[in-house]
């Protein structure tokens, strides 16, 4: 069960230390961060805990402060599409904030995880009393409907190999590390998962990273995967 504490002592003597890293309040002023820390509370979750269920009411967003967030949409027989996964200074649950309708997918932590949550009517009221803040939330609401479309042209215009490299290349601009190897996608991904985030079937997934396996591009060592030459994965693309 997740952990609700306070932190407004923790932000009495550096209030923006953490809200100035987010990208969505990039361009808010440091004393609107100020503000806004003193309404923020300290979530806590395990590893594989639900933090919110599609349906449910939208009454809060969350900022994560460590660990990755996946979100997800299941249908009614269990099939998942995996939407995204979200690191340290992304926001979530925003858009049932600023609409009051239910949650439109599922938020599970995918590491343990910490979040900043920020209830729906501090936000609203804070977001009335800020142009700087309703812009930047504007902005990301646009940046995540282009990324929408994106992922759609891609499922209908390009091919699984396509698909699936490019959804590599960008995980690991976010959570590559480098190794003498290659480039370590340091995320616990399963290949039902990675096939869920592309639109393909895993055996599928698992067909193409066995040729590129072959091929000296990737290694899989467990559930962790390798990019050991990613050039020819661009190529790929």
């Amino acid at each position: 069960m997740a952990t609700l504490t306070s932190n407004r002592n923790r932000f009495t003597t550096e209030p923006y230390e953490f809200l100035s890293r987010v990208p969505l309040l990039a361009s808010v002023p440091t004393a609107k961060l100020a503000e806004l820390a003193q309404l923020l509370v300290d979530r806590t979750y395990r590893r594989n805990e639900i933090i919110f269920h599609r349906g449910d009411p939208g009454g809060s967003l969350h900022i994560v402060e460590t660990g990755q967030v996946k979100i997800l949409i299941q249908s009614e027989d269990g099939e998942e599409l995996l939407v995204d996964i979200l690191k340290e200074g992304e926001v979530f649950g925003e858009m049932a904030v600023l609409d009051g309708y239910p949650r439109t997918a599922t938020a599970l932590a995918l590491r343990d995880t910490t979040t900043k949550m920020l209830g729906r009517e501090p936000f609203l009221k804070f977001l009335h009393s800020s142009a700087e803040v309703a812009v930047a939330v504007s902005l990301s609401l646009a940046e995540r409907l282009r990324e929408s479309d994106e992922r759609l042209a891609e499922i209908v215009f390009f091919d699984l190999s396509e698909r699936l490299g490019r959804r590599l290349l960008r995980l690991a601009r976010s959570y590559g590390r480098r190794s003498p190897e290659g480039i370590v996608l340091d995320i616990p991904l399963s290949q039902r998962e990675l096939a869920a985030f592309v639109g393909a079937t895993r055996q599928s997934v698992n067909k193409a990273l066995s040729q590129w396996e072959r091929d000296g591009i990737v290694r899989r060592d467990g559930r962790s995967l390798i990019l050991l030459d990613p050039q020819r994965l661009y190529q790929v693309v």
